[in-house]
């Protein structure tokens, strides 16, 4: 059982009502990593660690700023991130498309560093 039906099975509801999205909250201001507290325009580091996506190879070592951060339903946190230098950013930023990386493939810069 998936989908529509495995959420009305767990939470009696249908999957379109609200009582069926009982899950963390998506979105927060920021996270600790290492040490350090990253929100929204923070600058990052990025350590992919080739988890899944093949082209995370090509960002690997490039600074980030952090647009977003997101929670998943299993509790990972995720940094929404927009690459410097990339010419698709602002692009990609209009649109709310970003590449993802879990607080631990990211190293927090100190603000001011130009990396």
């Amino acid at each position: 059982m998936n989908g529509p039906e495995a959420a009305r099975a767990f939470t009696g509801a249908s999957w379109w009502e609200q009582e069926a999205a009982a899950s963390p909250e998506p979105d927060v201001g920021s996270v600790v990593v290492d040490g350090s507290e990253v929100g929204r325009g923070s600058r990052v580091l990025l350590r992919p660690t080739g988890r899944t996506d093949a082209q995370d190879m090509f960002v690997a070592g490039k600074v980030a700023t952090v647009r977003a951060i997101r929670q998943d339903v299993d509790g990972t946190w995720f940094l929404a991130v927009t690459v410097e230098g990339d010419p698709a950013a602002d692009l990609m930023l209009e649109q709310e498309r970003y590449r993802y990386f879990t607080t631990a493939e990211v190293t927090p810069l100190p603000e001011g560093d130009p990396a």
